[in-house]
């Protein structure tokens, strides 16, 4: 159920729905990553492959995060909870 939630989450909010269409297979095949390949259609994984294609053309601008501990958790921090940022930032500096 909170694997459900989370693949939910990262599919319908980020990238703004581009990657719903993905979700909405796996949740039509009940989860079953076999069954939903089966019955997947190729404008099911169009989001995919652009966004993919996208970030190849664009690997030169990857984020670059500094050695400072702080910053490791920039990418968790938008989503986790507060104790958990803080947990990693206490692990980080040490």
């Amino acid at each position: 159920m909170i694997l459900q939630f989370l693949l939910n989450y990262f599919l319908t909010e980020y990238g703004d729905g581009a990657f719903k269409p993905l979700y909405e297979l796996l949740e039509e095949n009940s989860f079953d990553i076999v069954k939903a390949l089966k019955n997947a259609k190729p404008e099911n994984f169009a989001p995919l492959i652009s966004k993919f294609l996208s970030s190849a053309d664009n690997s030169s601008t990857a984020p670059v995060f500094s050695e400072d501990f702080e910053n490791k958790t920039l990418p968790v921090a938008s989503f986790a909870d507060v104790e958990i940022v803080n947990s990693l930032n206490q692990y980080f500096s040490n």
